[in-house]
């Protein structure tokens, strides 16, 4: 009796029970739709990637931006005061008395260097490349001693030679502002440098920058002036 109820039941649930087909078929949606989401967070995953490397260079190229325009600002502020404050240690040349001129041999040492000083500048002789001390004793015709004293102890200047090296940077100075189509090895030639190296060192060792970030600074200043 037990059994033949047991029998009548399972009779009446066999037709809820899916086939094989059918429950291959919802494994089968099942993995799809498993693929479609896999798919789905890899796109996802991908462009939030995408979005990292853009913010990230974004910051990178504003922090190089920023770095270059202090560069150039500071750049622009040295040229700035470079053409705005004309050297300290070449003055202008004295304008004597009127009345006799005082003899050189009575001078002291201050009065003697801006003697020298007045006459190397107003001719221009600091401009021949081999100009010195012996120069300037045949042509002021003073003794060796005497001119060595009035640079070291007459003037600010250390010697004869470093004198007559910062009046030739002071003129390659204004010859570059005054006329930025020359080269930089005819400003050396003309200024009395025998070589563009050493003119390059020695205008970079005064000034603190090369005669070519010079130029172009003073070029850039001219610009915006105008």
């Amino acid at each position: 009796m037990i059994c033949l109820s047991l029998y009548n039941l399972y009779q009446k649930a066999l037709p809820f029970v899916p086939s094989r087909a059918r429950i291959k078929k919802i494994v089968y949606l099942c993995g799809q739709k498993l693929s479609y989401m896999n798919l789905t967070l890899l796109v996802i995953l991908a462009l939030l990637a995408a979005l990292a490397v853009s913010i990230f260079m974004i910051f990178r190229y504003r922090q190089m931006y920023m770095m270059a325009a202090k560069e150039v600002e500071a750049l622009r502020q040295q040229v700035a005061a470079a053409l705005s404050i004309a050297p300290p240690r070449v003055p202008a040349p004295h304008v004597p008395k009127k009345g006799k001129p005082k003899d050189p041999a009575t001078m002291n040492d201050e009065e003697l260097f801006q003697f020298l000083r007045d006459g190397i500048i107003r001719e221009k002789l600091f401009l021949n490349p081999t100009f010195g001390r012996t120069d300037i004793v045949n042509h002021f015709q003073i003794t060796k001693n005497r001119v060595s004293a009035a640079f070291s102890r007459g003037s600010d200047h250390s010697s004869v030679s470093d004198f007559i090296r910062v009046c030739r940077l002071d003129y390659a100075r204004q010859l570059m502002i005054n006329e930025p189509d020359m080269s930089l090895v005819e400003v050396a030639s003309s200024s009395g440098f025998n070589h563009a190296t050493t003119f390059s060192s020695d205008f970079k060792n005064y000034f603190g920058l090369t005669p070519s970030q010079f130029r172009e600074k003073s070029m850039m200043t001219n610009e915006r002036d105008d």
